[in-house]
């Protein structure tokens, strides 16, 4: 009986690691229109989710040159993304993503856009998702070198040579996810939404496209 609760408790809390799973988030279209008329206010809003995540590596504000906005950027480092035995951090939303960064070695980074338009202004979130290349498995038995096993007079001196850490990193598309929860972090700090706890049964309607 003990262990059959055990399993049934295991069900239930596992695919709730990560703290915004899919269920608790609403639904925004991205790039998704923010009704608030003051770049500050926006750009400031954005820094604070995106600095949950990820190390800021730039920021341009929105600035008025010619009587025209230009377009605002936050671009993060690449962070290694957090696995199951890391679930205070919530760049891996969902439990799967949780689990396919404990068995491999993805990274992401963001990139944030913030457009003026009328009325307020449209926020597009991106996040990336990469893999390590690397020459093979950490653990592999298999050696980096082969020697043959027939009878030779000449001596090898290190027939490996120094083996690359990093090759580098595949590319492997968005995380829709972690972009929806930073869009919903968004919203939440600017009055627009309630935050999941407050919001009941129903999901909150998600806010129409902008012009």
């Amino acid at each position: 009986m003990g262990r059959s609760l055990y399993i049934a408790w295991l069900a239930l809390v596992l695919p709730c690691l990560g703290c915004g799973t899919p269920w608790l988030l609403v639904r925004h279209p991205n790039p998704v229109f923010v009704p608030v008329p003051d770049p500050e206010i926006v750009f400031n809003a954005l820094v604070d989710v995106v600095d949950d995540h990820f190390r800021i590596e730039r920021e341009e504000r929105v600035r008025l040159i010619d009587n025209t906005l230009t377009v605002g950027v936050i671009r993060s480092w690449p962070e290694a993304s957090s696995t199951l035995a890391e679930p205070w951090l919530s760049d891996t939303v969902t439990f799967y993503d949780k689990l396919e960064s404990t068995f491999q070695s993805y990274r992401r980074k963001a990139e944030v856009l913030m457009s003026p338009v009328e009325g307020g202004f449209n926020v597009q979130v991106t996040v990336f998702k990469e893999l390590e290349d690397v020459p093979k498995p950490l653990f592999a038995t298999a050696g980096s070198g082969v020697l043959r096993n027939e009878t030779s007079q000449r001596h090898v001196k290190m027939p490996v040579g120094q083996q690359p850490t990093v090759t580098g990193w595949i590319p492997q598309g968005r995380d829709p996810n972690l972009e929806q929860k930073m869009i919903n972090q968004l919203f939440v700090r600017l009055g627009l939404q309630p935050p999941w706890f407050l919001r009941g049964p129903r999901l909150y309607p998600a806010t129409p496209p902008g012009p």
